[in-house]
């Protein structure tokens, strides 16, 4: 039997009512006439899951809805019929709890979401799946395209946009709710706020691996429902790697078009590439390299940005605020609770986000600075599952998901507008210059501002390059990726031959 979801009825299949006969009996093929021909049933883009609890169904519903309401009805058009990721962060306020009336329909109340003391408040979303191809991007040496347009990616940087924006009012004295000055002289958030990161989709790479551990299907925790703001928390266990080879903890990047990437080829990189293929087809594929989905092996030459799952892994250590901020603040910023939608599974997000790095140790390559490098830890934040929904549309069975259009969204709390980017260019399609609100040589010219009150000079100041805190991240971080090799350390490498950092 089949259920129709348009006219919520239950259609026969032929065959079915030979279903109870005995194997060794033929059965003759309908030939009736009239019979009814089978049709084609519908299904939800996005399957159904369970939450872990309510707090993670308010921080989704809080994202969603910052998107519909700053979203500029073109993109909302566009999406009605596509598929994309929306991803946000948010800040938690945990102070303003006492604040609210807790009702059991408080999730359907647009007033909370819009009300300034709701404890939730998000501060900036990126939407997207897309990215520019390898030759674009080495031509972008003046970095005013955004070369990574998914949407963990764009909500990153218009956080930090957003937090260059609050510093800055700091700075001319004007209050920010977010960010204060430490007894250093730097910014940092204020101690009684949380960082949440929200994507409704697990991140692209190593997190969608659904292998090397159990996942197990997500229970609702009815005992936080009379408490929405607080959430379950349980500790990171040691993983067990024991499939370098499959890559179990190995990096991996977005794949690009191979026509175009092999155009770019020398004739023996070509062979050797097919070579390494059909040596991995001809072996055994239980031993062979696991690839995510739209990903590539970091030393195929398919790619050069790596995956949503490996940046994320990199924010758990140095912090989501990024090299240059890295001047101006006093400590990194660690994301505190994570939320996902589609593809959750906790034992594998926990593995691709933050525990494969549980052996490193940042200090091993700042000896000389290691007052500096005592700030960076590796952070594992608590990792909750949603069943709200981004995509509430539904596909045919026939029907695969459709992430076709290019255009791109990102959005920071005091923007006036969000910004639409097309995300295989890098380019804004809304300012006049065509430079992204969150391009890196728009986001330095902020930074410079504020240490400054000055834009000159941006992205290429000698003091900033020279400022330790930005000395130990980029030598962390170099210690990490091995630079252009975008390889972690050995035990991020898929061979146990390599040699250790």
């Amino acid at each position: 039997m089949e259920m129709d979801i348009a006219n919520g009825v239950s259609v026969k299949r032929q065959g079915d009512e030979h279903h109870n006969e005995r194997p060794s009996q033929k059965v003759k093929p309908s030939t009736d006439s009239q019979s009814m021909p089978r049709k084609n049933t519908l299904r939800s883009a996005e399957k159904h899951r369970e939450s872990t609890c309510r707090f993670a169904d308010l921080v989704a519903i809080a994202s969603i809805r910052h998107y519909e309401k700053h979203a500029p009805e073109k993109i909302v058009t566009i999406f009605r019929g596509q598929q994309t990721v929306l991803a946000t962060f948010l800040i938690f306020d945990e102070s303003k709890i006492d604040m609210l009336e807790i009702n059991p329909e408080m999730e359907n109340d647009v007033y909370h979401y819009e009300n300034p003391n709701f404890p939730l408040q998000v501060v900036a979303f990126g939407l997207g799946t897309k990215y520019m191809n390898k030759k674009d991007i080495k031509a972008d040496t003046a970095k005013r395209k955004v070369r990574d347009s998914h949407a963990e990616i764009l909500a990153r940087r218009a956080l930090c946009r957003f937090l260059l924006t609050e510093m800055e009012n700091e700075k001319s004295n004007s209050f920010s709710p977010f960010v204060e000055k430490s007894a250093t002289g730097k910014f940092r958030l204020k101690p009684h706020l949380k960082l949440i990161l929200y994507t409704s989709s697990a991140p692209c790479g190593n997190s969608v691996l659904k292998r090397w551990a159990k996942g197990r299907r997500e229970s609702y925790d009815a005992s936080y429902d009379n408490t929405p703001f607080k959430y379950p928390s349980w500790t990171h266990e040691k993983i067990h790697v024991q499939s370098l080879e499959q890559g179990q903890i190995a990096p991996l990047v977005k794949k690009e078009d191979p026509s175009g990437v092999e155009a770019e080829m020398s004739s023996d990189r070509k062979t050797e590439i097919v070579m390494a293929t059909l040596a991995t087809k001809n072996s055994d594929r239980r031993h062979g390299p696991r690839i995510a989905p739209g990903t590539a092996q970091p030393d195929t030459g398919f790619g050069c940005i790596l995956s949503c799952s490996d940046k994320i892994a990199y924010w758990n250590l140095l912090g989501v605020q990024g090299k240059m901020l890295m001047n101006i603040m006093d400590n990194p910023l660690y994301i505190s609770v994570l939320v996902v939608g589609r593809k959750f599974s906790r034992v594998h997000l926990r593995r691709a986000l933050c525990c494969r790095l549980q052996d490193f140790n940042p200090r091993r390559f700042n000896d000389d600075i290691s007052k500096e490098s005592n700030c960076f830890r590796l952070n594992h934040p608590t990792i909750l599952c949603t069943k709200t929904k981004l995509d509430k549309g539904v596909l045919s069975q026939t029907t695969s998901a459709n992430f076709a259009a290019v255009e791109c969204l990102s959005w920071s709390r005091n923007d006036a507008a969000a910004d639409i980017i097309d995300g295989n260019k890098g380019v804004s399609l809304t300012q006049q210059n065509g430079v992204p609100l969150v391009a890196g040589i728009t986001i330095a010219e902020l930074l410079t501002k504020v240490k400054y009150d000055s834009v000159q000079n941006a992205y290429s100041s000698e003091e900033l390059k020279k400022d330790p805190s930005t000395y130990v991240y980029a030598k962390v971080k170099h210690g990490i990726t091995k630079m252009k090799m975008y390889k972690f350390i050995n035990d991020l490498s898929y061979t146990k031959g390599q040699e250790r950092i």
